[in-house]
């Protein structure tokens, strides 16, 4: 017979790496900081000089979702990782820096250089956040999530 304390001996760095990570990422715990301002007045910021700042949604080491619809055997359908640099390594083109991109530019991108060869011009961006998972879950690795997900997600996502 096992006793109680050795049953749930997985249990200890699972919630060691919850509370770290919730630590780290407020906002998968629901918690919102307010600024004030509306996602239209985030895009059209400027610093204190009055030069205008982008907003950086494509950050080195975290990857991006591209997927081109209705075409799901389409070769843009994939995950792209981004480099130290901030480039991704896309089909026929090869090497683009997309770090000092804005979602749209991206897509502008695509829609440009891809053409002659997608069959219809719907193309859809994705940022992806890498995420580290660590402990007693059954898959234990880096994973590529998005955003928008919640911790509870990418548990589930690595079978825990």
């Amino acid at each position: 017979m096992i006793g109680p304390h050795r049953q749930k001996f997985w249990m200890k760095p699972l919630v060691i790496f919850l509370i770290a990570f919730l630590v780290v990422n407020p906002s998968y715990a629901g918690i919102r900081h307010h600024t004030g301002k509306t996602e239209t007045d985030v895009s059209g910021t400027s610093d204190p000089q009055g030069f205008s700042v982008k907003p950086h949604v494509f950050t080195p080491g975290d990857a991006v979702l591209i997927s081109a619809f209705p075409d799901t055997t389409s070769f843009l359908n994939q995950v792209f990782p981004i480099d130290d640099r901030g480039y991704i390594d896309l089909p026929i083109i090869g090497k683009v820096k997309i770090s000092d991109m804005t979602r749209q530019e991206l897509i502008d991108f695509l829609k440009e250089n891809f053409r002659d060869y997608l069959r219809y011009p719907y193309v859809n961006v994705k940022p992806l956040i890498r995420a580290s998972v660590l402990g007693g879950v059954p898959h234990p690795g880096f994973y590529y999530v998005d955003p928008d997900q919640t911790l509870w997600d990418l548990i589930h996502m690595v079978g825990g």
